[in-house]
């Protein structure tokens, strides 16, 4: 049956494993999802309500009422570029109201990326449904997007569902926060688990000098003592039991890390 020490010696060994296999999973392989934020305005111009007559809006030569505009901001954050990428989006009304005339479309990179290179619309033959083939996703972070922009006429914006095609071996979700937070919370706990394991080499390594000096100040001590006649075996297990009894416990990390070090010794002195 395992000791307390050793249950909790095991549960670091777990932790720290799926700490390591964390950092590894998002930082080295990536996961080949898109996030997205979505958002609309209705009534782009805010126009008051007593304005001049000769005050008009217009589109393709004839008066309109207002704009109304619904974006989508596409985001890489699977530490990977992403190629040759279909994103679609599919339009329906609202509330059951017809649809509004779409003026403008368009899908843009972040702004430190050429904006024409890279991206085309894909015409559909489906009736209110727009593709957008990407050659690549480059990686974005959490402060730069692609923008997808929808431009309506009319006071109110549809309904626009983003997605990708199922086999294109990539998703897109809605943005999460659980990534920055899963990120803190895994340099938090490292920090910590570094901080115990380096405590526990030092103190290890400091217990294994001290003892050392204390045992050899005893076998000093005893092979002085003039009114014993004690014998090399007899010194020995003197020794050992003092051992015993007042040498403190090895520092988990420290046994097994020295423990890994004796290993590889030993082995070089086979081969």
């Amino acid at each position: 049956m395992l000791s307390s020490k050793e249950i909790f010696g095991k549960i670091i060994e777990l932790f720290l494993g799926a700490l390591i296999g964390g950092f590894i999973t998002i930082f080295v392989f990536g996961t080949s999802t898109l996030e997205y934020k979505d958002g609309f305005k209705e009534q782009y111009f805010d126009i008051p309500a007593k304005t001049p007559d000769d005050l008009v809006i217009q589109y393709k030569d004839h008066k309109i009422d207002n704009i109304s505009v619904y974006d989508f901001a596409i985001y890489n954050r699977s530490y990977k570029d992403l190629k040759d990428v279909s994103i679609f989006f599919e339009v329906s009304s609202k509330d059951g109201k017809s649809l509004p005339q779409i003026i403008s479309r368009g899908l843009y990179p972040p702004s430190k990326l050429p904006e024409t290179i890279g991206i085309d619309e894909v015409v559909q033959k489906e009736p209110n449904l727009y593709s957008f083939n990407l050659d690549v996703v480059k990686q974005t972070g959490s402060d730069t997007y692609y923008l997808a922009r929808f431009i309506f006429e009319g006071k109110e914006t549809p309904d626009i569902k983003i997605s990708i095609p199922k086999n294109a071996g990539i998703d897109i979700k809605e943005y999460s926060n659980w990534r920055e937070y899963l990120i803190i919370v895994f340099v938090l706990i490292g920090m910590v688990l570094a901080i115990f394991i380096i405590t526990s080499l030092i103190e290890g390594w400091q217990n294994r000098g001290i003892w050392s000096k204390r045992t050899g100040r005893l076998i000093e001590v005893l092979d002085k003592t003039k009114s014993t006649n004690l014998s090399e075996k007899a010194i020995g297990e003197i020794v050992t039991n003092y051992e015993q009894e007042f040498k403190p416990k090895t520092p988990y990390v420290y046994k097994k890390v020295s423990g890994l070090f004796s290993q590889i010794k030993s082995n070089k002195r086979v081969n």
